[in-house]
């Protein structure tokens, strides 16, 4: 659905078969195979064994009796804090930004962008978002729901989508064209500028929000030399460079 949106509302022009796209292909197919047992799997198995023993000790936030609403709800928001500051420090920790930067290479966004990501990257993501999760005590069923949000979601944020959302929606929500600044080469706030995934609140209270009116930067990293450029080093970065 995301990809017929492009076509027809798009930001941007963009080449069909560009060597952005052809590359975030290969990234794709990769991470269909690899990203459904390293991602969604992997936090949903840390965040379940981890409140399975926090719950054991009668530590954690259990809201299992709450009922699903304030279950997913409750989740959603403190994911979505947790993944801001795992996504803030990857820009802002050397060895950290080593496993990131792969990511910020493309100079196009579009959904495929998406899955732009080194293997150690979805490592040290899962393992963090999954492990801190944890300590909110849900059943498997609002865990797997929640994962499979924020894996939509992340196709959303980076889609070449122009669609004009009203203003109220704006200053709640990430949208595609907030998080097209975040990979300009620009960089606002050190570090970079909108690292929320959901909502913009972390960006707003801890001063890395920046939506000005237009779209006029250039997307990608200014230094990319330690960058390998055959496929397989890739996906492999940093361990393997140029």
């Amino acid at each position: 659905m995301l990809s017929i949106l492009e076509l027809y509302f798009y930001r941007s022009k963009q080449e069909k078969f560009s060597k952005g796209k052809k590359e975030d292909i290969s990234w794709y197919l990769i991470h269909t195979i690899v990203s459904p047992f390293i991602n969604s799997s992997l936090v949903f198995l840390i965040g379940k064994y981890i409140s399975f023993g926090l719950s054991l000790h009668g530590v954690g936030l259990d809201l299992i009796s709450y009922g699903i609403t304030i279950s997913v709800l409750s989740l959603v928001i403190f994911q979505d804090f947790v993944s801001y500051w795992s996504h803030r420090f990857m820009h802002r920790v050397d060895s950290l930004w080593g496993i990131h930067k792969v990511h910020h290479t493309t100079t196009e966004l579009n959904v495929l962008s998406s899955f732009r990501h080194s293997i150690f990257e979805n490592i040290v993501n899962v393992t963090i978002v999954g492990s801190l999760s944890g300590l909110i005590i849900v059943s498997d069923s609002v865990r797997g729901a929640v994962g499979i949000f924020f894996s939509l979601l992340c196709l959303f944020q980076h889609g070449n989508i122009s669609i004009v959302f009203p203003r109220w929606f704006r200053e709640v929500f990430i949208t595609p064209r907030n998080h097209f600044w975040h990979h300009s080469k620009e960089t606002y706030f050190k570090g970079g500028q909108n690292f929320g995934f959901l909502l913009c609140i972390w960006d707003k209270v801890f001063g890395t929000y920046y939506f000005p009116d237009h779209i006029n930067t250039e997307l990608g990293v200014d230094d990319e030399s330690d960058i390998p450029k055959e496929f397989y080093k890739k996906l492999l970065y940093p361990i393997l460079k140029e």
